[in-house]
């Protein structure tokens, strides 16, 4: 029998937003970022606080293996005009995501 997936609960000190507003641009979930320090593009998913601490965090997948990662936001080094298809988080790895200017 197959593993049924779910998502894990986030902590109550956490505060999570869908946009985020970074280097002047809004990002909504697909908007394409690079990354400094690291190669290829990523897709945005979502923005954190942690309020306890004061962290702040993206969410973001990899577009060419669909890795889930996560990044503080000083480390976005480019957001780019494309947006990507979002795709499940329980999504395959080897799935590509279709680019649209």
């Amino acid at each position: 029998m197959a593993r049924k997936l779910t998502r894990a609960a986030v902590p109550a000190s956490w505060h999570v937003s869908e946009v985020a507003r970074v280097r002047g641009a809004v990002l909504t979930p697909g908007r394409v970022v690079r990354i400094t320090r690291e190669r290829g593009t990523f897709a945005f998913l979502r923005h954190v606080v942690n309020v306890d601490s004061g962290a702040e965090w993206i969410d973001v997948r990899e577009t060419s293996t669909g890795a889930l990662r996560a990044f503080r936001v000083d480390r976005v080094r480019t957001v780019t005009r494309k947006t990507v298809a979002a795709a499940p988080v329980g999504g395959r790895s080897s799935v590509r995501v279709a680019v649209s200017a």
